[in-house]
């Protein structure tokens, strides 16, 4: 008689979407798993990566991608919403005018709509690189 071999338990996609942010949020707040300590995006206090919060530019869009995740105390990020004003200042002297109006389009049409495919993706990606956190 064959012995059945047992199924292997597929995933929901919550899980997947809620392991690829606790992956990218260390990296984001490690600056890519090199750094324990990293300063706030927005007000340039320096904290712990643990006591770091990964903030977002564009809010409920785009949470896998990294020109709209930055280091921020939970000051700036919480009781301040995110700090928008100083936010986007800093990130259009980061990544350019052009690249923000390029991502806030992107945003529209992408939102937090991601795949299988891609949240394993990026799991994958971001597992080797947050390693020992």
């Amino acid at each position: 008689m064959k012995k059945n071999k047992p199924k292997k338990k597929i995933r929901t996609l919550k899980s997947l979407k809620d392991e690829a942010w606790r992956l990218i949020s260390i990296f984001v707040r490690t600056n890519g798993g090199k750094i324990e300590y990293n300063f706030c995006f927005t007000c340039g206090v320096r904290k712990h990566y643990k006591e770091l919060q990964c903030g977002h530019y564009i809010h409920n869009r785009l949470d896998y991608e990294l020109n709209n995740l930055k280091p921020q105390c939970p000051s700036c990020n919480k009781w301040k919403s995110g700090n928008l004003g100083v936010y986007g200042e800093r990130l259009i002297k980061e990544i350019g005018l052009k690249k923000v109006d390029k991502m806030r389009l992107w945003s529209y049409k992408k939102g937090n709509n991601y795949n299988r495919q891609e949240l394993e993706k990026i799991i994958k990606k971001y597992r080797l690189s947050t390693k020992g956190y």
